[in-house]
């Protein structure tokens, strides 16, 4: 999500990054609209599964701070964001139904496939699926991608896949079965992006822990 200001200028992203778990708030500029001085511009609180706030920024006009905050989220969190203009928030890639251009304040739910607005009647379900075609046609307009056994671009596809139950998820399998890599055996219980290892002595006291983020 993309929050604009003065010109159309890009003064700050939030990313639901499903991949990593992780929420990504980065804000860009110190002035987004010279226009507001000495006032909130926007806003962006996120808020877990009992509507507590973890995080919260307020964004003036102007004499902002430059940042970059990462945080983890689950299914059921939510993301709420206030602009002053809000006709100058953008999703990327763009899809109808996820930021109410006449609201100041969304509230977006965070689910499996994507972001969901609660006020509007968007199917974030449906979204992930026009991503997943737009992901497939730029995955075989990219030849070297394309062919290789094993790509990000081919991860990513697959990942999205997964997030659909049976019998969809078979279906999209099928549907884009030269778009996956060439190993696409359902994750286990022993896969995964973050590991812990525990290594214990006499009595089975825990002396060494180590962690892997991959």
């Amino acid at each position: 999500i993309n929050l604009l200001g003065l010109s159309d200028a890009v003064f700050a992203t939030v990313v639901a990054d499903h991949g990593k778990g992780k929420v990504v708030i980065d804000v860009t500029s110190t002035t987004p609209h010279a226009y507001f001085p000495d006032m909130t511009y926007a806003k962006i609180i996120v808020r877990n599964q009992q509507n507590a706030v973890v995080f919260s920024k307020d964004i003036p006009g102007t004499k902002a701070t430059l940042s970059h905050d990462e945080l983890p989220f689950t299914v059921g969190d939510k993301i709420e964001i206030y602009h002053e203009e809000p006709g100058r928030v953008r999703v990327s890639p763009a899809y109808p139904d996820i930021i109410d251009s006449k609201n100041k304040t969304n509230v977006l739910l965070i689910t499996k496939s994507g972001m969901k607005n609660e006020a509007l009647m968007g199917d974030p379900d449906l979204a992930l699926l026009s991503r997943l075609e737009s992901a497939a046609q730029r995955l075989r307009s990219d030849r070297q991608a394309y062919y290789a056994p094993f790509s990000v671009f081919k991860d990513d596809i697959y990942l999205a896949i997964n997030t659909f139950t049976s019998p969809q998820h078979e279906q999209l399998l099928e549907t884009y079965k030269d778009c996956v890599p060439a190993s696409n055996t359902r994750p286990e219980g022993n896969v995964g992006n973050l590991f812990t290892v525990a290594c214990k002595g006499i009595s089975d006291w825990q002396f060494l822990t180590g962690t892997v983020d991959l």
